[in-house]
């Protein structure tokens, strides 16, 4: 029987530059994300980079997890240092991490079944802003199906702009 024709994965993914933000136990380690489109992946791709903390490859996970059901996921790396809570990751550690999350990333987008998700695309190339709002909007989206959230077409109507006029003295 013939076999299935190989798909190359749509992006060439490289995570840089690892940066520390802040001191004590709210610091937190961002990192360049550089994602080229290849050919089989269409589009051209800016290839500028994005900026990313673990938190938003944790969130990623998460939602590929439940929006691609079924879908084995590649493992994240730690989230912290086992050095100490309030010690600063090691450089080791950091380039450690590093690595493991350009090999997540590789990893999703080489996936069959999670190559494609809108998610991913957000995440290689939406700016820190976008990225934000593609969170918040996927978070409530989930909580008004959870109904946990009201579901913002049976919101209450806007008053008229004259409601809360003062009253004519």
């Amino acid at each position: 029987p013939p076999r299935p024709a190989l798909t190359l994965p749509a992006y060439t993914i490289r995570v840089t530059d690892p940066l520390k933000h802040g001191d004590g136990v709210s610091s937190y380690v961002s990192y360049k994300v550089l994602a080229t489109r290849t050919a089989g992946g269409g589009g051209s791709g800016s290839g500028a980079g994005v900026i990313r903390r673990f938190r938003d490859f944790a969130w990623l996970a998460g939602r590929l997890a439940r929006t691609r059901r079924g879908a084995i996921l590649p493992p994240l790396p730690e989230k912290t240092a086992v050095t100490g809570r309030l010690a600063a990751p090691s450089a080791a550690f950091v380039e450690g991490r590093r690595a493991a999350l350009e090999t997540f990333l590789t990893s999703l987008a080489a996936h069959p079944l999670l190559a494609d998700a809108p998610d991913l695309a957000s995440f290689l190339e939406a700016p820190e802003e976008e990225w934000a709002l593609v969170m918040a909007r996927a978070d409530h989206a989930d909580a008004v199906q959870a109904g946990l959230a009201a579901d913002p077409a049976a919101a209450v109507p806007a008053p008229p702009p004259d409601a809360f006029a003062p009253a004519p003295t």
